[in-house]
């Protein structure tokens, strides 16, 4: 009868946290509307998630395209990589 009580208690806690979690997630998913996303940001995503091994950059914006400079999160040297503020 304990293990059963004990098993019950795991069993709801862990429905509990996956609820809370999936809330958690969801109203964070939320929080990013579409107009804080520029639009040539849902073209390169388009772009990547076309499945190919290579992007496409002309499909992503107009214009000759010369060069590309990937940029993590935070980068402190981005205004000399790129030549301007």
């Amino acid at each position: 009868m304990k293990k059963a009580i004990v098993f019950c208690l795991a069993t709801l806690l862990f429905i509990t946290c996956g609820v809370i979690g999936a809330a958690i997630g969801w109203s964070l998913r939320a929080s990013v509307t579409l107009n804080q996303i520029p639009e040539y940001s849902y073209a390169l995503l388009r772009e990547v998630d076309s499945g190919d091994q290579e992007v496409d950059f002309t499909k992503v914006a107009a214009g000759d395209w010369t060069r590309v400079c990937f940029l993590g999160p935070y980068n402190e040297n981005s205004s000399k990589a790129l030549g301007f503020n």
